[in-house]
């Protein structure tokens, strides 16, 4: 593979998709349904029709719909050039996160909890949640306080102490 092509591959799928397999039909599939996506400025029928006519009659594989995806992904990461309709989609799809984040608090502070307790699991132990169990005098004691003797196996403490316990 060229490097250019190369290149293209990587910016669409990143290394992880184009040192696999980078000349499967998948793949090249993929990058032309990318192309036809973020050049775009008009949705519809017309890109519709067209990004069937790329995927043609086998149809979509799991192996094109990852690309696709990863593809999408890494472009949105690298702020990649678009037409309206996938900027518009983009910022629709962003207000609707940031909504979804607005509507379930408690689910986002569950995943931000989750992404500190992977990259610093040392934090869990400083809220007080300890290998043993809730740190006296801590967050997590005070918050176990809380369920006044009866904390369900479900329950987000649950879910945090656990994480306390197991991070070592």
């Amino acid at each position: 593979m060229d490097s250019l092509t190369q290149t293209i591959y990587e910016c669409l799928f990143g290394a992880e998709y184009y040192e696999v397999n980078p000349a499967s039909d998948d793949n090249t599939k993929a990058a032309d349904v990318l192309r036809a996506l973020f050049s775009a400025n008009e949705g519809g029928e017309h890109l519709k029709k067209s990004v069937h006519d790329i995927v043609g009659e086998r149809g979509w594989t799991e192996n094109l719909a990852k690309a696709i995806l990863g593809g999408i992904e890494n472009a949105l990461k690298q702020g990649a050039q678009m037409g309206k309709t996938m900027a518009d989609a983009s910022e629709k799809a962003i207000a609707e996160a940031v909504g979804f984040a607005r509507d379930h608090p408690y689910f986002c502070a569950l995943i931000a909890v989750g992404v500190l307790a992977i990259l610093m699991p040392w934090v869990l132990e400083a809220l007080g949640f300890a290998e043993l169990g809730p740190v006296e005098g801590s967050f997590a004691a005070w918050w176990q306080s809380t369920y006044r003797g009866y904390v369900t196996k479900d329950s987000l403490f649950a879910f945090f102490q656990r994480l306390g316990m197991v991070w070592h």
